[in-house]
């Protein structure tokens, strides 16, 4: 980055990166409950995160339609923001990607508390 702070003002996006890509995988774990292989869903998470999180086009370039729907996914939040917030640091954005971050984790967090417990409910364990 240009800027010193930029390397400050980025850690705690990157952790938060970190929580959400924690929460997705933790839940595509959690699917094995209901399935056995859950590799399909490892690709279809990568290949979302790859399309809307900016890595094979930066979301600025997308249509303005989709940049607003791009940009409210929780997979910019863990790609895009972080990366766009190093490059050029600034408080409003970085208000911005903590307070989508911080959505987004109590978001999945609730989700997983359900699917856990929903999970748990039909557990059969099958041998000795």
């Amino acid at each position: 980055p240009n800027h010193a702070e930029g390397f400050l003002i980025v850690l705690p996006a990157v952790l938060g990166a970190w929580i959400l890509h924690f929460c997705f995988n933790a839940m595509i774990g959690l699917s094995a409950f209901a399935v056995e292989d859950v590799s399909a869903f490892t690709w279809i998470y990568q290949k979302l995160a790859f399309i809307f999180g900016g890595l094979l086009i930066p979301l600025d370039f997308y249509p303005q339609w989709l940049q607003v729907i791009a940009k409210a996914l929780p997979f910019a939040s863990a790609i895009y923001g972080p990366a766009r917030l190093f490059v050029t640091p600034s408080l409003g954005m970085f208000i911005n990607v903590m307070s989508l971050q911080l959505i987004w984790i109590v978001v999945l967090s609730f989700t997983l508390t359900v699917v856990y417990r929903s999970g748990i409910k039909q557990l059969t364990v099958n041998g000795g």
